[in-house]
């Protein structure tokens, strides 16, 4: 991408500069297939006896070597 990139910067002719750009947008589409315009609110109900628990941003909730520790 980087090499067509370069390219189509100092290519003068409008026609291949458009192919060269075409290139560069289809390249850009099959390497990141994955566009969030949307994240929903992460709501977690936490209580002071939950031990072990550790947040990830990925969202994901992993309850392994989560307790309650006994008051």
């Amino acid at each position: 991408m980087d090499e067509l990139l370069d390219t189509a910067r100092t290519e003068a002719d409008q026609g291949k500069r458009k192919t060269l750009y075409a290139q560069v947008t289809r390249l850009a589409a099959e390497d990141a297939p994955y566009l969030f315009l949307h994240h929903d609110a992460e709501i977690k109900v936490w209580s002071e006896s939950v031990r072990g628990f550790e947040h990830l941003s990925d969202g994901m909730m992993r309850m392994k070597g989560v307790w309650l520790e006994k008051r």
